[in-house]
Order: structure tokens, then sequence, then C-alpha cells
């Protein structure tokens, strides 16, 4: 007894095989598919009066939402313009203070020139009275020298 087989018969054959498969996957999906509605469908039943109350209530919290919005734009638009004011005020506020500060700056700067100066005339006044010391001390010692002139003039 002989079997021959084709070509054709062959790949016949794979493609049933392969129809065979992709039909036992389409079977393992359709079966996840059905306990997950299973499930939702369960889920739904056991939580329906919450569902219920809630979907009740939906209207009442999308009214409350409503309102709430409407309060916030109406409190935005309020203080709009108060808050432009803070702004103008922190504005005005900051460069009163720049100026401030410029002033300080200014006054350090005229107040460390003026120390400096006074430091330099202190000095200079204290080299003045050192050389009139000295020259006084001289006149004294010169006056003295005379003096001495003098007595041993006398003396003799």
């Amino acid at each position: 007894m002989d079997i021959t087989f084709t070509l054709r018969d062959l790949l016949q054959l794979l493609l049933y095989i392969l129809g065979i498969g992709v039909l036992g996957y389409f079977v393992a999906i359709l079966n996840k598919i059905y306990k997950l509605t299973k499930k939702a469908n369960e889920l739904v039943e056991s939580n329906s009066e919450q569902l219920d109350f809630t979907l009740k209530k939906l209207p009442e919290i999308t009214e409350n939402i409503d309102n709430i919005t409407k309060k916030t734009d109406e409190i935005i638009f309020e203080v709009k313009d108060d808050l432009s004011g803070i702004i103008k005020n922190a504005n005005d506020i900051t460069t009163k203070i720049s100026e401030v500060t410029d002033v300080i700056d200014d006054t350090t700067q005229k107040l460390g020139d003026t120390v400096e100066t006074v430091m330099e005339s202190i000095a200079d006044t204290t080299v003045g009275i050192t050389d009139t010391l000295r020259d006084a001390s001289l006149y004294i010692e010169i006056l003295k020298e005379i003096i001495e002139t003098i007595r041993s003039i006398f003396k003799k």
C-alpha cells in the first residue's frame, strides 16, 4: 500500500493545522473575555446600590463643581485689581529701597572720603606740630647758648 503526498496536500495539511491553532487561540481569547465580562457583571450586581446612589448624586456633584468654579472665578476677578495694586506697591517699594541703598552708598563713600581727608589733615598737623616743637627746641637751645655765652662773659 503506497500513499503519495503531493506538495499541495502537504501545504493544505499545514494550513489546516495552523487554522486549528488560530481557532484554539481565538477560543482562549473568547474564554478570557467571557470571564472578564462575568467578573464585571458580578461587580456591578454586588455594588448596584452604591452605583445607583452615586448615579443619583452625580447631578448634585456636578452642580456643586459648577458653583465652586463660578465662585472661584468671582474671587479671582475681585482679587485681580487688588493683586495689581499689590504688585505695583511692591515695585514702588523695591524702587524706593534701591534709591535708599544708592543714597546710603553715596553717603558711605562721602563719609569715607571725609574720614580720609580728616586723617590726612591730622597727619599734616601732627607733622607741623612736630616741626614747630623741633624748631622751638632749637630756639631754646640757641637761647641757652646765648645765655651761657652772656654768663661766661659776665663771670670773667
